[in-house]
């Protein structure tokens, strides 16, 4: 990330740089280069996934490796939510599921943001994703770095019962995180009742949590981002914290409505209900962790979300109905109104930074 700063720093330098040079170098790359890049990612995934389901046919592996790597990856919730979903499908359809997170390297933007020790401490966080959703199996997930990966992939090389997905970009210290979610719609039909019936997440996926309390009256979900480490622009600010309140209201007058984020966003956005006398709960009152505030999703009548963050993955891999505005990132739009291929109409995903529930 510091050879794109300096780039940009250089550009900025030049005469008429800000005006001219950079929103021009800026065009250029969504106007022209972006296209080529979604191609080669969609022709990436997609043979990726002919791959999986060719030795899936052949019936002969018996274990996926799946890889997390920190140096090239961010530190989201979201991100690594996706891929801990794609070890639950090959779990589901018997095989096994190993998870690696590559650590002691990190991107720069995110030890600007986070520090060394805290990132650290990140990473130790997500353990509780896959404990969660792959059935509590802590030997399913492991922290190691690069090079001890790399001496273990080469022990089992001559292995075929044991492929690792995106093998060549995970060698080449390539991102693969951005393929994940698009990766899932790939392989799961949306006709395979069955299999969504499993694979989807319910409040009884999440029974193994602690320290969780649910509201005692129907209430619904409302994912709201503040952030002052990155990303300002997906932040809600105060204007549309209450308009989208009193649409909530109006859409469910005889429900609580809930604020899902974490301790310094319950925190940022408590002071604005009670300063605009919005009755609110919050998430932090109910639960400690990520995965926490995903089962209050997911136990949820309804979940909204405008821009925000990762916590909008537990609304996607669920049945609960939902309203997302949100530009996407790294995933496809597989539907006019639907992020994924299973979504059903009242999961309604729209593509922009305003608006209101739908």
């Amino acid at each position: 990330m510091k050879y794109k700063q300096k780039i940009k720093e250089i550009i900025l330098r030049l005469p008429k740089g800000e005006t001219v040079w950079f929103p021009a170098v800026q065009f250029v790359r969504k106007h022209v280069f972006h296209p080529f890049y979604t191609m080669k990612k969609e022709y990436d995934e997609k043979k990726e996934a002919d791959y999986i389901l060719k030795r899936m046919q052949a019936d002969d592996f018996a274990e996926a490796i799946l890889v997390y790597d920190a140096k090239v990856s961010p530190l989201t919730y979201g991100d690594f939510f996706n891929m801990v979903m794609l070890a639950r499908y090959f779990s589901m359809v018997g095989k096994k599921a190993k998870l690696y997170i590559l650590a002691g390297e990190y991107r720069e933007d995110m030890l600007e943001a986070y520090g060394y020790s805290s990132a650290k401490s990140f990473i130790n966080n997500l353990l509780e994703l896959p404990h969660v959703l792959l059935s509590g199996e802590k030997e399913k997930i492991s922290i190691t770095v690069f090079d001890h990966f790399t001496e273990m992939m080469d022990a089992c090389k001559n292995k075929p019962a044991t492929i690792v997905v995106f093998r060549n970009e995970v060698f080449k210290r390539e991102s693969v995180y951005k393929h994940y979610f698009n990766l899932i719609n790939i392989l799961i039909s949306p006709d395979d009742i069955q299999m969504l019936d499993k694979f989807l997440l319910d409040r009884n996926d999440m029974g193994s949590i602690k320290n969780i309390q649910y509201p005692s009256k129907p209430y619904i979900t409302w994912g709201a981002r503040y952030s002052e480490k990155w990303a300002f622009y997906r932040n809600l600010d105060a204007g549309e914290m209450v308009h989208i309140h009193a649409e909530l209201k109006k859409m469910f007058p005889d429900h609580d409505v809930m604020i899902v984020s974490d301790a310094k966003g319950c925190a940022y956005f408590r002071e604005i209900a009670q300063k605009h006398h919005l009755p609110c709960l919050f998430s932090k009152d109910f639960s400690k962790t990520f995965m926490g505030d995903c089962a209050l999703v997911v136990g949820s009548d309804y979940y909204f979300q405008l821009r925000g963050g990762g916590i909008g993955v537990a609304a996607m891999f669920s049945n609960v109905a939902h309203c997302i505005i949100c530009t996407p990132g790294n995933e496809k739009v597989w539907q006019k109104k639907g992020i994924t291929r299973w979504a059903r109409k009242n999961q309604i995903w729209i593509t922009g930074r305003t608006g209101l529930p739908l």
